[in-house]
């Protein structure tokens, strides 16, 4: 290395500095190519897959951090000299060109092995997500990860800053007992923002609803979560709107989860058929329609109940249940649809409201 060095010396500092970069890159893309072609395959015949998650995560950030390393390195070298020689130029002002582009060096170098540190730390987090907490019987585990990655990340930002501040000279710890005595201001002004973290993490932890769940809010809002965070959580609904609610709001009110425990769902049809209608055979009918849909469960089993003598039919109640939450609609139609062909084909009507006016004729004491 210090031959290296010494015969690169001989050329300008310019020609020497690019020389220098040129060969970090391509270091850097044999380096990319040993990640991808001997680590990663080498690890995927291990037994554990947190190696293998580990390579695969950092592949990217493990080479910028070389060429981050190779460019501080090859500035030291040789940024003096280049300055040295931009000095000729009247205009150029050496002393601030050095100085950014100094830190411009120091920011990318400190970025990507953060960028690297927090890849790691996330296929970590991944990997006993997957393949260790899954496989347990309590799911205590998963909520701590859950909130640690969150946690952690914060943390990466914070040290981060420090970092740079420290750097930069910027008077971080003063920073900071400035906030401790704004903190009462600060808390007093984002006590909603306060209320709905605290609420996102008893969310994060009680876990009412998941990511994935279908749940439906007092109002009637009805959607798939798609998102919790610290301050709201996000609902999709059927129309491909984006609800994005605040987690206080949602903590306080009732939620019905219609995946919890399971997928199964049970659906209430109201059905009328008009007076004078056999009802035994509408019965058997509709039994045959549910006994023939493959996603109708028998267990728990359905039913048909005669209901009530309605204004302008005998109105039933049918209940069953299916294997899927997210079929409801696509199953009532079908089953819908077998009714109306079935009691067509067997000419049982399904009335229309109605009503008999009958007209009463005032009497005539004349006669006429």
């Amino acid at each position: 290395m210090d031959i290296y060095i010494k015969e690169l010396s001989k050329l300008p500092a310019v020609l020497s500095f690019i020389i220098q970069i040129s060969i970090i890159i391509l270091l850097s893309f044999v380096l990319r190519w040993f990640w991808k072609n001997v680590l990663i395959r080498i690890a995927k015949k291990t037994a554990t897959t947190l190696d293998r998650r580990i390579f695969e995560a950092t592949g990217k950030p493990a080479q910028l951090t070389f060429i981050a390393a190779g460019l501080q390195l090859s500035w030291n070298l040789y940024g003096e000299a280049i300055i040295k020689n931009l000095g000729v130029i009247s205009w150029v002002n050496t002393g601030v060109i050095q100085n950014i582009i100094s830190n411009l060096c120091f920011l990318f170098f400190t970025l990507s092995i953060i960028s690297l540190v927090w890849k790691m730390v996330f296929a970590t987090m991944e990997w006993f997500e997957k393949d260790v907490a899954a496989k347990t019987t309590t799911t205590l585990d998963e909520k701590i990860v859950f909130s640690l990655r969150k946690l952690v990340k914060v943390a990466l930002i914070v040290i981060s800053a420090m970092i740079i501040a420290e750097h930069f000279n910027l008077p971080f710890s003063k920073l900071w007992a400035a906030a401790g005595i704004g903190s009462l201001a600060v808390a007093l002004a984002a006590k909603d923002t306060f209320a709905n973290i605290i609420s996102g993490v008893n969310i994060l932890f009680d876990r009412p609803f998941l990511v994935g769940d279908r749940i439906e809010l007092a109002d009637g809002t009805l959607g798939d979560v798609v998102d919790i965070g610290l301050r709201s959580t996000k609902i999709l609904s059927f129309d491909h709107t984006i609800y994005i609610l605040p987690n206080a709001e949602i903590s306080n009110q009732r939620i019905a989860n219609h995946t919890y425990p399971d997928m199964k769902l049970k659906v209430a049809l109201k059905l009328g058929v008009a007076y004078g209608s056999d009802m035994e055979k509408v019965k058997q009918i509709l039994n045959e329609i549910l006994k023939a849909h493959p996603n109708v469960l028998d267990n728990p089993p359905w039913g048909i109940w005669f209901t009530e003598f309605g204004d302008s039919s005998l109105d039933l109640f049918i209940r069953f249940w299916i294997r899927n939450y997210k079929d409801k609609f696509d199953i009532k139609d079908e089953i819908n649809m077998e009714i109306k062909q079935s009691f067509e084909k067997e000419n049982i009507e399904i009335p229309f409201p109605q009503r008999e006016v009958h007209i009463l004729q005032p009497n005539n004491d004349k006669g006429e």
